[in-house]
């Protein structure tokens, strides 16, 4: 059976695609992995949600799955308008069943189903291939677990499958480059090992002008339930008991020395995991001393301030953790706890952050993840919020993220509730790093390009602050927003640029549907 499975995603690394691929193939099928990241959309608007694919994408997407069995998107839910345009041509066109998954059918299901024939809740890899298996053989898939159809009109919903706690029962990720294909400018070519290494290149996170990163994850699941965050639903989904799983270290290393052997040239790893420092100490320890024996490059991955200790830093120190990053998201109390955030203290985070910068000898900068235009959040959780990042010490830089209500997680039911959102699509193409023209964010943007203490100071004086967040001042800033939001994408316009200049089709046709239009043929889920 063949199975085509397509990534809308702007990076190649799509790990849960390729786990699936990987362990459909283990399992007797044949794959066709089909990655579409629009980088036109990059190029031209600085993001790739809101555009529909160039003129003709879709055609290209049909021929290639012309010959499969089925058909299978994967997608967040920024990515829905697109894929949902992509999903209807092709179950126009083919007479294939379809079938969606990943983190956007998982928590709006009954919203995909109009464009799919089956919706796949939570983890894809057993559902996955017992559906392919039941439709090879011709059997009744209609009650295959953690699947969402129809049923005589009704949708049913089947139960969960239980997770894979053994991760080492699965096959390394599928990086074949066999009848994988991407998308390049307007037209979908076959992926080889060059276009391999050019996607991985325009991936930024060591500030190299020779990176070539490959992305992986050690665990899956978090620890943690924050209410913005799209892990609290599946804490809740699946329940807190073995949530967080990893695999050991003999399965990471074998997939890092497989790919070392196999694409020699890449120079970086980013380590993915929501929070890679919550694996056990001995653990780590033996992870780092592998890899820095067997691999031996620079790597990337994120920490909480939570597992911010000597014996977990110093060993990563040495295995290469060359940058880290870090959720601070607010100092402030009531909003801490708006997030579930309750073990978060501002005073602990500084201590530890010092104390990081003195074991790693000011080596390895942090980056600080801070969430800005919060509804619930006022001026003096803000300031809070800003002066305690000027007091974390060199070398660091903040990530700073504008609130985004993503359906399923708790603050989007919250914010429906009392009525401070009224359409719950309202962000599906909102970029998180398109902040709001306003004062305060101003204020930290300064702060990150490393403005004197003493001129902050003067220009976040508290009064001064409530003046310019007040409505009238709010409102000029507004005026501004086409031209803040045109700098903050710039740097994503010339990613585009310079890594894809030359490979694009600068005369690509764009279609004129817009996801407006998709928009209003789907029914807005209540």
């Amino acid at each position: 059976m063949l199975v085509a499975i397509i990534s809308p995603y702007a990076q190649l690394t799509s790990i849960g695609v390729r786990s699936i691929g990987a362990y459909l193939k283990a399992h007797g099928h044949r794959t066709r992995l089909i990655f579409l990241p629009d980088v036109i959309s990059t190029r031209d608007k600085g993001s790739d949600y809101a555009q529909p694919y160039p003129e003709g994408v879709d055609e290209q997407l049909v021929d290639l799955c012309t010959d499969a069995d089925l058909v299978a998107f994967s997608l967040s839910t920024n990515y829905f308008f697109k894929v949902a345009e992509l999903s209807r041509t092709v179950r126009e066109r083919l007479s294939v069943p379809v079938v969606w998954g990943g983190v956007h059918p998982t928590i709006s299901p009954e919203e995909c189903l109009e464009y799919a024939d089956y919706v796949c809740v939570g983890e894809g890899e057993d559902s996955i291939l017992e559906l392919a298996d039941r439709l090879e053989k011709g059997e009744n898939p209609k009650d295959v677990g953690n699947m969402l159809n129809l049923v005589d009109g009704k949708v049913v919903r089947n139960p969960l499958k239980p997770l894979i706690i053994d991760l080492d029962s699965l096959p390394q990720l599928d990086y074949s480059l066999q009848d994988h294909h991407v998308l390049l400018g307007d037209r979908i070519v076959p992926l080889d090992e060059s276009l391999m290494r050019t996607f991985w290149t325009a991936c930024s996170y060591f500030d190299q002008p020779d990176e070539v990163i490959y992305e992986t994850m050690w665990t899956r699941g978090c620890p943690y339930h924050c209410s913005f965050c799209i892990n609290g639903y599946l804490l809740g989904l699946y329940g807190e008991e073995r949530f967080f799983r990893r695999r050991s270290v003999d399965h990471l290393m074998t997939e890092l020395t497989s790919i070392r052997e196999r694409f020699p040239w890449f120079n970086n790893i980013v380590f993915t995991d929501d929070c890679f420092t919550a694996n056990p100490v001995e653990q780590l320890q033996h992870f780092a001393q592998r890899y820095r024996e067997e691999i031996g490059v620079p790597f990337f991955c994120l920490f909480t301030d939570t597992y911010m200790v000597d014996e977990r830093i110093e060993p990563l120190k040495k295995a290469g953790m060359q940058i880290v990053e870090v959720g601070l998201q607010s100092a402030d109390d009531r909003t801490n706890r708006l997030y579930r955030r309750p073990h978060f203290s501002p005073e602990r985070i500084l201590r530890r952050a010092r104390r990081f910068t003195e074991l790693t000898e000011g080596e390895v900068p942090i980056i600080y993840d801070i969430i800005l235009d919060n509804p619930y959040d006022d001026v003096d959780a803000l300031l809070k919020t800003l002066w305690l990042a000027e007091r974390l010490p060199p070398p660091k830089k903040l990530h700073l993220f504008s609130f985004t209500f993503y359906p399923g997680i708790e603050l989007h039911r919250k914010a429906l509730a009392d009525g401070t959102i009224e359409d719950p699509r309202v962000h599906y193409t909102k970029d998180n790093h398109h902040r709001e023209a306003r004062y305060v964010n101003f204020l930290f943007t300064l702060l990150n390009k490393g403005v004197p203490r003493w001129m902050l100071k003067i220009l976040a004086f508290k009064p001064w602050v409530r003046l310019m967040e007040s409505p009238p001042f709010r409102f000029l800033f507004g005026l501004l927003k086409p031209l803040y939001w045109r700098m903050l994408r710039a740097d994503r316009i010339r990613w585009a640029e310079q890594n894809f200049a030359g490979m694009l089709d600068e005369g690509s046709p764009r279609r004129t549907e817009s996801s407006a239009d998709v928009e209003s043929k789907a029914d807005t889920p209540a």
